[in-house]
């Protein structure tokens, strides 16, 4: 029997985190390729906590199962390590007067997660209002925070700041903005509506419920790539719908006002087609997404790292909309690292590399009509 393909491969790992009786079953000779797919997208400690809870049929071979519980041990550590250094940012950025908000990963591994070491926090994601940020920035920066290796030349089309890092090894990214070209709008509305963490030892600020949805909404849908997010997007707003209840009317008023309604389709139609059965009926969305694109959605969601880059331009050049112009004026006059052109030179470098893999250019492609249709409304 022939190995799957890398699209068939995608499709397993994404049934795995899904209701049991669409899960497949595999042959032993698949496994290191379901395991090694698994650890690129951070999914070994997620599929060793359903394992022990009885939530796969399929039981992987000793050998896998410890991987999984070494890496929900690694997780494990890690997520204590963040979540300390969390505690303290938090702490010390109120001693200053300066608000902020954990967004992500931060709020959902503790309290929508079964254990926290099953959502691997990559960094901290701190949001700040856009009048505190550059105090924020240097208050960190005197505290022996450190710019990242690299990060010197970060261009002023991000989000974020340039990234630092905690003597702990904690990487920091201070946000004014969760959205390009954003009226802050948004930002402030989840400034406000925050909430602090419900155990007594959490110092820390949180979105709401609502704009937690809505914010992961923006961040998988309305990056630089869309979808790049991993599958553990699926999972994130699936347990964050099992905690909170929805007034999904309202919901909808603020994707308008958002311009996000397609994209919000998008997310809530994925979860309900591969984790969350029912949801689309439950939340009466008000667009359809196109079969295509939904076919397309596992390739999208755990595409080669190595390879988005090559993908989002491959797309690019068949139609999806390039970055807000504003990033790209920021990069080409940024003379430190010779601008957008040298970026662009260096990545086609690559990419006529990479062109020859069928699988790439059919995340290119892929790509292109998601951007097309997102764009095509609004």
């Amino acid at each position: 029997m022939s190995a799957p393909s890398p699209s068939e491969l995608r499709r397993i790992v994404l049934a795995m985190l899904g209701p049991t009786d669409k899960q497949p079953r595999l042959n032993v000779e698949d496994w290191a390729a379901v395991d090694d797919l698994a650890h690129i997208h951070r999914l070994q400690p997620h599929l060793h906590g359903r394992l022990m809870r009885g939530e796969l049929t399929a039981e992987p071979p000793p050998s896998i199962m410890t991987n999984w519980a070494q890496a929900h041990r690694s997780s494990a550590i890690s997520a204590l390590t963040h979540r300390a250094e969390l505690f303290a940012l938090t702490r010390l950025l109120s001693e200053h007067g300066v608000v902020s908000i954990a967004l992500k990963g931060a709020w959902l591994a503790w309290y929508a997660y079964s254990a926290a070491a099953e959502r691997p926090v990559r960094d901290l994601d701190i949001l700040v209002p856009a009048d505190q940020a550059d105090e924020a920035f240097l208050l960190l920066l005197t505290n022996e925070y450190e710019l990242e290796a690299g990060s010197e030349d970060y261009d002023e089309g991000h989000r974020h700041k340039p990234p630092l890092l905690a003597k702990s090894g904690v990487r920091i990214e201070l946000h004014s903005a969760l959205k390009d070209d954003s009226t802050l709008a948004f930002e402030s509305t989840v400034i406000s509506n925050r909430v602090r963490g419900s155990s007594a030892d959490d110092p820390s600020s949180y979105p709401a419920a609502d704009d937690m949805l809505l914010h992961l909404i923006l961040h998988a849908v309305y990056g630089e790539i869309s979808l790049d997010v991993g599958p553990l997007m699926l999972c994130d707003v699936d347990y964050l719908l099992d905690i909170t209840t929805v007034d999904w009317p309202h919901f909808w008023r603020r994707c308008e006002e958002l311009e996000i309604t397609r994209g919000a389709a998008l997310v809530l139609t994925i979860t309900d087609r591969w984790r969350r059965e029912g949801l689309v009926e439950r939340s009466a969305l008000p667009a359809t997404v196109p079969e295509t694109i939904l076919q397309a959605a596992p390739d999208l969601l755990l595409q080669d790292p190595s390879a988005r880059k090559s993908a989002s331009l491959i797309a690019s050049l068949s139609g999806r909309p390039i970055p807000p112009a504003k990033r790209i004026l920021a990069r080409l006059t940024n003379a430190k690292s010779g601008g957008y052109a040298k970026w662009l030179s260096a990545r086609l470098d690559q990419s006529l590399r990479q062109i020859t893999s069928s699988d790439v250019r059919q995340t290119g492609a892929a790509l292109g009509e998601l951007g097309a249709w997102l764009e095509s409304a609004e």
